[in-house]
């Protein structure tokens, strides 16, 4: 159940925000659904320093401290 709301919230962010869309990793861990992700503007950053716009997904997982400072 988890799983599933987490792609529904992503999917809805997808729909409705015009920026680019990243997650904090892969969220969740099949292949399929990543693509299906990637094809609706969904990016995986594994550096979100590297991002300078856009909304970043942190999965239910979470980040260590020292990545949070962003």
């Amino acid at each position: 159940m988890g799983v599933r709301r987490a792609l529904e919230k992503v999917l809805g962010e997808a729909y409705k925000e015009p920026g680019p869309i990243f997650t904090y990793g892969p969220l969740i861990h099949n292949e399929q659904v990543m693509k299906l992700l990637e094809s609706k503007g969904v990016q995986v950053a594994n550096d979100i320093s590297a991002i300078k716009h856009g909304t970043i997904i942190i999965r239910a997982h979470g980040i260590p401290l020292k990545t949070a400072s962003f």
